[in-house]
C-alpha cells in the first residue's frame, strides 16, 4: 500500500480542482449510479432489523410480491432453506417461518432510520439471496453514499488542515467504484465491502468530515489513464473502524 500513500499525496491538487471530469457512464433516474456492494458471501444464516433498525418492508427479490414487514427494534432470521438452496425462507422471534422465497429485498420505511444487516446499519436497501454456496448480502446504495461509508476506513481520521486528502480520498474511490461496476457480476455485485475492493462499513462510519468531502466531490471521478485496478488506501485492512 505504500505506493498508494505516496500517490495520494499527488492527487490532493487533483480533487480540488476547478474543472473535475466526471463519469461518462450511463446514469439512473436522479443522475446518480447505483452500486451493489457484496456485505457477505457464503453464509449459512444472516439477519434483518435490529436494536438500532427501523421498520423493515421484505418483498420477494424475483417477483416483487409482498412478504410482510419486520417491526422497529426487531431481529428476523434469514437460512437456506433445506429443501431447495437456491431458495431462503425467513424466521421471526416466534421461531414461524415464512415460506420459501426466491431471494427478499429489504427496505427501511421508518424516518431517521437505516435498513439493518447482520446487526449493521446502511443506507439504501438490501437483497439476500441463497445458493449451495450459501447466502449472500447485497446493499445497493447510491455512489455518494457508498463513497461517505468508505473514505473514513479508507483513509482514517485526518486534522482539519489534512482536508485536501480526504477529497482526494473521496476522488480516488468515487472512481475506483464507478470504474470497477460489474467487476464481480458473476456473483451478482459490483464491489466487496473489504480490502478486496474498498472497506465499506455504511452508517456506522460516516463523519461529517467523510459527508463534506462527498459533497465537495461529487461527481467528480479521475480519467481512465489517471485510475488504476487497486483501490487506494492508507490504513492495514485490520485496522478498520468498527461499528
Amino acid at each position: 500500500m505504500r505506493r498508494w500513500a505516496k500517490r495520494l499525496a499527488s492527487l490532493v491538487v487533483l480533487a480540488t480542482a476547478a474543472c473535475p471530469r466526471r463519469s461518462p457512464g450511463p446514469q439512473p433516474a436522479g443522475g446518480e449510479p447505483e452500486l451493489r456492494i457484496g456485505l457477505a458471501v457464503g453464509l449459512a444464516n444472516a439477519s434483518i432489523g435490529g436494536p438500532e433498525g427501523g421498520e423493515l418492508f421484505v418483498s420477494e427479490a424475483a417477483s416483487g410480491l409482498a412478504v410482510g414487514s419486520v417491526p422497529a427494534g426487531v431481529r428476523w432470521v434469514v437460512l437456506p432453506d433445506s429443501a431447495d438452496l437456491s431458495r431462503l425462507r425467513l424466521v421471526r422471534p416466534d421461531s414461524t417461518r415464512t415460506e420459501a422465497l426466491r431471494g427478499i429485498a429489504v427496505v427501511n420505511v421508518t424516518e431517521s432510520r437505516f435498513v439493518v444487516a447482520n446487526g449493521r446499519r446502511y443506507r439504501g436497501r438490501i437483497n439476500i439471496t441463497s445458493s449451495r454456496a450459501g447466502l449472500t448480502v447485497v446493499n445497493r446504495v447510491n455512489v455518494e453514499s457508498y463513497i461517505a461509508g468508505v473514505v473514513g476506513p479508507e483513509i482514517g481520521p485526518r486534522r482539519p488542515d489534512e482536508m485536501a486528502a480526504v477529497l482526494a480520498q473521496a476522488v480516488v474511490s468515487r472512481s475506483f467504484a464507478i470504474k470497477n461496476r460489474g467487476r464481480w457480476e458473476a456473483f451478482g455485485f459490483d464491489a466487496y465491502a473489504d480490502t478486496r475492493d474498498q472497506v465499506y462499513l455504511g452508517v456506522a462510519v460516516e463523519s461529517e468530515q467523510a459527508w463534506d468531502a462527498v459533497r465537495r466531490t461529487a461527481g467528480q471521478v479521475l480519467s481512465t489513464r489517471e485510475t488504476s485496478s487497486t483501490p487506494i488506501s492508507t490504513r492495514p485492512a485490520d485496522s478498520a473502524p468498527r461499528e
